[in-house]
């Protein structure tokens, strides 16, 4: 079987996992202007069995601090995970929708008082660590002039994290079905 979680929006990724927890692949979904680039997503999923394959998108909704400025802003958001949510179920795929707390939750990683940038951070360190051969994937260096700067990849991290909720979950649920 191959778990993909997908952590949707203007600049969200897609990771696929086998059983053993090993990263097959990934995506980040990119843009074309304000809109994502739906055909290098549908493309994606295509290398893919859809009868060995589900999909674990989040589910998530605007909150008032979530950094997104307009109500076109908002739009835009809504509009790419709508998207995003829909393409593998169009495409055939077992699809299952998770509220960002159910997956969260899951990992220890509700907490209400720490900063979006600490929670975001948390998720890249728990990725890093269940994905100890691929975290290069996770955290890049980059140089730009004689600075360089680390880049944490939420969305990678996130999706990731989606990715393994799905699996051990879906092992679980079937244990208990038999």
């Amino acid at each position: 079987m191959t778990y993909i979680g997908i952590d949707p929006g203007l600049s969200g990724c897609m990771v696929a996992i086998d059983e053993n927890k090993h990263i097959i692949n990934y995506r980040d979904i990119e843009k074309i202007g304000d809109r994502i680039d739906i055909n290098e997503i549908v493309k994606w999923f295509n290398q893919f069995d859809k009868q060995d394959c589900i999909a674990y998108c989040e589910n998530p909704h605007v909150h008032a601090g979530d950094s997104i400025k307009t109500c076109y802003a908002a739009f835009c958001y809504g509009r790419s995970v709508a998207t995003v949510q829909t393409i593998p179920q169009v495409l055939g795929f077992t699809t299952e929708l998770l509220t960002p707390m159910t997956w969260k939750a899951y990992f220890g990683l509700v907490d209400k008082s720490s900063t979006y940038e600490q929670r975001k951070q948390k998720s890249v360190d728990l990725a890093i660590t269940l994905f100890p051969d691929q975290q290069s994937i996770f955290v890049e260096e980059k140089q730009q002039g004689r600075v360089i700067r680390t880049i944490n990849h939420h969305d990678r991290a996130e999706a990731g994290l989606i990715a393994i909720y799905g699996l051990e979950t879906h092992i679980t649920n079937t244990k208990k079905s038999h």
